[in-house]
Order: structure tokens, then sequence, then C-alpha cells
């Protein structure tokens, strides 16, 4: 088991892998867990995000959102083909610098340990 834990150490190329590898857990287990309440009242900052998807045509749009009492809503604009990890990306780029992202560690293709995307009906 030793093994298999400083292979993947390796592989993920950071300095401190153990701790960053359980931060970003934590954060991952607590969204699958708890209400978006239950986050609020354990000191998660929770936001509001309403997903633009731009078509072929520029004239139409079509918009996808979920409400979750925040005061603010945030527009994300992005592509109906674009991945979870893409809309990250996007959301990180965005809001990095506001919900201080870039002073986190990052993963090997740049996003931030620590924050999850949370898809609400």
């Amino acid at each position: 088991m030793t093994q298999i834990i400083l292979a993947y150490d390796q592989l993920m190329d950071n300095d401190n892998q153990f701790f960053t590898r359980d931060t970003s857990s934590k954060t991952a287990i607590a969204c699958e867990i708890y209400t978006i309440d239950e986050l609020r009242q354990h000191h998660y900052d929770v936001y509001s995000i309403q997903i633009v998807f731009d078509r072929e045509r520029k004239d139409s749009t079509s918009t996808s959102t979920t409400e979750i009492s925040c005061d603010t809503i945030i527009p994300i604009q992005t592509h109906p083909n674009d991945s979870v990890f893409d809309l990250k990306r996007i959301v990180q780029e965005r809001m990095g610098d506001e919900w201080n992202l870039f002073q986190r560690r990052q993963d090997r293709d740049g996003i931030a340990f620590g924050w999850e995307l949370v898809f609400l009906r």
C-alpha cells in the first residue's frame, strides 16, 4: 500500500501531496454529504452560478439556472459541449481573484484545490 501512495504522489508532482489531496477530498466529500444549508453552517462559502450556453448562432442563447438563495447570482458563459472541468476552469478564471483561488495550491492542470461545483435541479 505504501508503494501505491508513493507512486501516486510522484505522478501528481507536488511537494506535499498528502496534505493537498486530503484538503481537496474534504471539500468534495462535504459537497456530497451535506445540504447547501449545512455547508453554510460548516463555514463553506456557497454561490449561485447561472450558466449561459453559447449556441451556434450568436442571436440565440439558452440559460440554465438554479437559485440557492444567495445574494448574488454569477452568470458564467460557456458552450453546451464544455465538460465540467472546462466549466470549472472558466469559473476559476472569472472568480479566482475574488474567491482567493489563485493563492491556493493547484493541481497539474492549474485548477485550485478546495472548491467544487455542485449541480442542483
